[in-house]
């Protein structure tokens, strides 16, 4: 899954992954940089993991995980105007 504001060129972009996002050391300045650039399409965010997935739909991991292996929520529990997913590839 590959996110992109669409703002730029994305041959252009410099692209970054989901586990750069997640282990990189860079100071505040630099990721408030990276953040920047990420908004105007000069970076380009791909491969998130599924805790960051999981974090920007907020929802918990476990619960991805129980859908994954079929798990059907009853449909009392389920709101079927709660979610609505887009996805950009």
């Amino acid at each position: 899954m590959t996110y992109s504001s669409g703002l730029q060129n994305s041959s252009a972009a410099r692209r970054v992954t989901g586990q750069y996002l997640a282990k990189n050391r860079l100071g505040k300045r630099a990721r408030a940089k990276l953040t920047d650039d990420i908004g105007t399409g000069k970076v380009i965010v791909e491969d998130l993991t599924a805790g960051q997935i999981a974090a920007l739909c907020r929802v918990s991991l476990s619960y991805i995980t129980q859908i994954r292996n079929g798990y059907e929520p009853k449909a009392s529990l389920v709101d079927d105007k709660a979610w609505i997913v887009r996805v950009v590839s």
